[in-house]
């Protein structure tokens, strides 16, 4: 009898204490929660207040780094300096960004010819005539294969090398910015963002390849369709779009073995995603800042030049600060990469550096966000997180100055 009850009273003292440890923790986790809210509104409430100022109301300067330009100076270097210079002016004057379009403009942009007699043509041959144009202007060869090789490149350094993501992306986007016309160099670009995967995600070379063309065709597409046009982010968000597919038919349909990967797993501690906000907004606004610098310097008046004009560039400006990111610390290199890719948004997105700031604050909370989401080395993470971080900020401003340019229209006319 004194033994059943001893191990009756134990029993209940145990289970009482098991209670209380849940209601303390449960508390515990409730205070995290009141903790993430509380940052993200005070960045949001201090970035609104900083946009208010006059320096933060500036219109951002945006180089002119178009395909235009580069040809100009290309033709220019096999001529004369004086002949070089004029036609460096005359594309500075009639150029537009070009940082988010990598296909160049398709032939049916163009005005059609009036005077086509309709009626020579056979209903017959005309439909399959049009769809055979259409695959081709959809298609184009050259931002196709630069994807694919980007892809490729960036995921044999990362991974076989063991250079790191950030890296090996970075250096492969430098190298074909200095390298390539823009509209290629961008294409690279987005093809590097999803050779960032990791071998727990994309487990061989083969697999890569099959990702670049993937990631090709998605691009190709959003082109033709002009989807999120002059949003940061873009082609990051292109390539996670690439990988989460080729992810989720190497696990669902050929019942691959993602070791180390997944989707999504619940949030770990509330505490820590709150305390690592404030860090995580601070680089990744450096990271927007910083290609906004590098692009005003090299862009500055002075002696025009192919080298002055290819580090000016977008690609450049975007994968030359992500490298020197890599080289301050581990712990800031991703903020600051993500970063990069927010002040990729055409000035008709953000129009000021107030709203680069609050795209780049927004942004940090979308990593933050994404932080039990897409596990184990996805390519195009940090890019879907300045992506998001871009919408979210053109909503939020929308909703507080009313109807205007900088809504999130994700579809351009």
């Amino acid at each position: 009898t004194r033994f059943v009850l001893r191990e009756t009273t134990t029993l209940t003292t145990t289970t009482t204490t098991t209670e209380e440890e849940r209601e303390r923790k449960m508390k515990h986790h409730n205070l995290q929660k009141v903790r993430v809210v509380a940052s993200v509104a005070l960045l949001v409430l201090a970035s609104c207040c900083i946009s208010g100022t006059a320096a933060f109301s500036m219109p951002r300067s945006h180089p002119p780094t178009s395909v235009a330009l580069a040809s100009a100076l290309r033709a220019g270097s096999r001529g004369s300096n004086a002949k070089a210079q004029r036609n460096s002016d005359s594309a500075l004057k009639t150029s537009t960004d070009s940082t988010d379009v990598v296909s160049p403009t398709t032939d049916s942009e163009k005005p059609a010819d009036a005077t086509t007699d309709a009626s020579t043509e056979v209903a017959s041959e005309a439909a399959p005539a049009g769809i055979a144009a259409s695959i081709r202007e959809t298609f184009k060869i050259q931002p196709f294969v630069a994807v694919f090789v980007g892809t490729v490149l960036t995921y044999l350094v990362n991974n076989e090398l063991s250079w790191g993501p950030i890296r090996a992306a970075a250096s492969v986007g430098s190298i074909a910015a200095m390298a390539l016309p823009p509209n290629l160099a961008l294409a690279t670009l987005c093809g590097s963002y999803a050779g960032m995967a990791r071998t727990t995600v994309v487990p061989t070379v083969a697999s890569s390849a099959i990702l670049g063309a993937v990631c090709a065709t998605i691009l190709a597409i959003f082109d033709r369709l002009k989807l999120f046009i002059g949003i940061g982010g873009r082609l990051g968000f292109t390539a996670q779009c690439a990988c989460t597919l080729q992810f989720l038919v190497a696990t669902t349909i050929f019942a691959s073995s993602a070791t180390g990967a997944a989707l999504f797993q619940p949030f770990g501690s509330f505490g820590k995603l709150a305390s690592d906000l404030p860090f995580v907004a601070l680089w990744t606004i450096v990271g927007a800042f910083g290609v906004t610098y590098w692009r005003n310097f090299f862009a500055a008046e002075g002696e025009v030049s192919v080298v002055r004009t290819r580090l000016s560039s977008m690609s450049a400006a975007v994968s030359i600060v992500g490298l020197l990111g890599t080289f301050v610390s581990p712990a800031v290199a991703g903020p600051i990469y993500c970063g990069t890719f927010v002040a990729m948004a055409s000035p008709l997105r953000l129009p000021t550096y107030g709203s680069l700031l609050l795209a780049s604050i927004m942004a940090g909370v979308s990593q933050q966000l994404l932080s039990a989401a897409l596990l184990g080395g996805w390519g195009g993470k940090l890019g879907t997180g300045a992506f998001l971080g871009v919408v979210s900020s053109m909503g939020l401003a929308s909703m507080f100055r009313g109807k205007s340019n900088d809504e999130p229209v994700l579809v351009s006319p």
